[in-house]
């Protein structure tokens, strides 16, 4: 197949699966991968499917992963040789080759005998939870989302408890938790299967006292004494309480700047992108094309969670996330239902620099309408460390942020700001002010729109908050 655009024509089977035709006859190498969990080096019952990425040396580097373990990469004539990317999954050996050689004289071709499969190492405990929260408008219902992954290789079963923010009050919950007390929900869980994911949806209300610029701080965790990597046994959602709002967006964590240091490091940027059908009818399709950025290494993506199944489609740079047969109610029938999300992960590159900004945006499609275009995630590399301090959040607040001509800062109490400095993406100090009040209007309209770090003090206390100009 060569560069270009192409008709993808076929009927989704299921809500796992699509069968789909290339209109150009290419051909195909195609196969499964998938956890054999009795490593006997065959599929067959108890064996588990794996949505793995795969490559091949066309000069495409398209490839379709199924979350029912199939894969098909479509080439021209020639030889190519397709080949796992990357490491094993975590707690699981390469079972088989590792690479395949496939020859096509003409078009039309399919070289189906290119299996994947990953052997289990044994008694491996590793749980992992995603929560993901919708927005946070006073007085307004929003709808939240959990994630319970078993990652490793035993059964499990336990408790998973979730802490929402005091401002936050449950309404439903499906699966009904165990328990609810004020804003603390616990669930249970029983003979959680490797790889396997437990899926919970509740509604919720933010007070209607909640104040616009403020974080609703929630999350969520489960403890297993056992547990290999305890980190990610908990998860946080940190949303901004706003007014209007629109419910298609793309969040990155962590939120802000990261440092040389955390690129080459070789950590993670966690993104979520949440959609909503806000129409009169009925979604059966929902298409997310999100184009990954230059300063990300795609080699690295891994699919975290999504509200339903989907099938994810990789060609070049570009990313699509297909839920065909969503059947996604709108909102005037069923707000709760209406909602929906995918999250991954994924490293910068290491060639990644000082200054650069990382910049990504979705395209959001329902059925044959024009896109819903999302928000655009910035994340500069700065010289000096731009996170957040959410614990000292309660004795100040910064608004409006993103800003276009001012920002007013005010700090809660009695105490009074201190010198007030403003820093680039590059570390560079660009602005300056003196302020002996415990109220300040900052004139930001003669910055150029971008990332920025505002850094003042407050008593004994030093503050450092991003922010951005528009």
């Amino acid at each position: 197949m060569v560069i270009g655009n192409y008709t993808l024509t076929g009927a989704p089977t299921n809500a796992y699966n699509f069968v789909a035709t290339y209109a150009d006859s290419a051909s195909l190498i195609t196969s499964r991968t998938f956890y054999d969990m009795n490593s006997n080096n065959v599929w067959d019952a108890g064996d588990i499917n794996y949505q793995t990425n795969l490559l091949a040396s066309s000069s495409t580097n398209s490839f379709v992963a199924y979350s029912n373990g199939s894969y098909k990469i479509p080439v021209n004539v020639g030889t190519y040789t397709s080949s796992l990317a990357g490491t094993p999954p975590l707690y699981y050996t390469v079972g088989g080759p590792t690479s395949y050689v496939s020859t096509f004289t003409v078009t039309g071709q399919l070289d189906t005998a290119n299996h994947y499969w990953f052997k289990p190492i044994p008694n491996q405990n590793d749980l992992k939870v995603k929560i993901t929260m919708g927005q946070m408008r006073p007085g307004f219902v929003g709808t939240g989302f959990l994630n319970l992954t078993n990652v490793g290789t035993t059964v499990k079963s336990g408790t998973m408890t979730m802490v929402l923010s005091p401002s936050i009050s449950v309404i439903s919950s499906t699966p009904a938790p165990l328990s609810v007390s004020a804003n603390t929900v616990n669930y249970t869980y029983t003979n959680l299967n490797p790889s396997m994911i437990n899926k919970y949806v509740f509604t919720y209300s933010l007070s209607n006292t909640a104040t616009l610029g403020t974080k609703a701080k929630s999350y969520v965790y489960a403890s297993d004494p056992l547990d290999l990597t305890p980190i990610d046994n908990s998860d946080t959602a940190n949303v901004t309480v706003t007014g209007s709002y629109d419910p298609n967006d793309k969040r990155v964590n962590p939120e802000g700047s990261i440092t040389p240091t955390f690129v080459s490091s070789g950590n993670y940027l966690d993104y979520t992108i949440n959609f909503q059908n806000t129409g009169t009818d009925t979604a059966f399709t929902v298409i997310i094309k999100d184009t990954i950025s230059n300063f990300l290494d795609l080699s690295t993506f891994q699919f975290v969670a999504s509200s339903k199944p989907v099938l994810i489609d990789i060609n070049a740079n570009i990313i699509d996330f297909k839920f065909y047969n969503i059947l996604l109610p709108d909102s005037n029938v069923n707000e709760p239902a209406s909602h929906g999300f995918v999250s991954y992960r994924i490293k910068p590159k290491s060639t990644a620099s000082l200054g650069d900004v990382i910049k990504n945006t979705a395209f959001i499609y329902f059925d044959f309408n024009s896109p819903i275009v999302t928000n655009t995630t910035q994340t500069p590399i700065l010289a000096i460390l731009g996170i957040d301090d959410y614990k000292s959040e309660a004795l100040y607040s910064i608004y409006p942020n993103p800003a276009t001509y001012s920002i007013l800062l005010s700090v809660k109490g009695s105490e009074q700001i201190g010198n007030i400095k403003i820093y680039n993406t590059e570390g560079r100090l660009v602005q300056s002010n003196t302020v002996n009040a415990n109220q300040a209007e900052i004139n930001v309209s003669g910055l150029a729109s971008g990332m920025y770090v505002i850094s003042f003090q407050i008593g004994d206390t030093q503050i450092t908050k991003k922010f951005i100009k528009n």
